[in-house]
């Protein structure tokens, strides 16, 4: 049986790959298998909704099984910021120490509890004819501030 994890992401790639190797009977892909495959859009209002998106639109453009996810960093401090936004929180290319900065530098002024945040990840199943299952998960923590300088 095929399953394709609905990402280019290389490190995402290997980890599900990891994760799901206990389960021999999956072929397991991704989208680097389908090149001509373009996936839609990340919009939404929330992991979830992205998410299902992203698992819907190629288990039906690929006729396959498709694993998807949607995942960041939840400040309430910043109003639930970077979220949706986390992989580009300091603009569309920016690198991860880019966001890391961005963020770092929206905490200060922030200490003690108003320093807590949490991952935040929503994972999708889905076929050609629908969701099968969804499952998310939390990471509770604090935001460091960082290497002094």
């Amino acid at each position: 049986m095929q399953l394709v994890i609905a990402s280019h992401n290389v490190h995402k790639i290997r980890e599900c790959r990891s994760i799901l190797k206990p389960f021999s009977k999956l072929d397991i892909l991704s989208l680097h298998d389908f090149p001509s495959y373009t996936p839609p859009q990340e919009e939404g209002s929330s992991f979830e909704e992205i998410a299902t998106k992203k698992a819907l639109h190629a288990a039906a453009a690929l006729h396959r099984m498709v694993l998807a996810d949607d995942s960041g960093l939840v400040v309430p401090a910043l109003q639930g910021a970077p979220g949706i936004y986390s992989a580009r929180y300091a603009g569309d290319t920016a690198s991860d120490k880019e966001n890391r900065k961005k963020l770092l530098d929206n905490m200060q002024g922030h200490s003690g509890l108003e320093r807590q945040a949490s991952f935040e990840c929503h994972l999708v199943l889905a076929t050609p004819k629908g969701i099968i299952k969804t499952a998310k998960g939390t990471a509770e923590g604090m935001i460091n501030r960082g290497k002094r300088q």
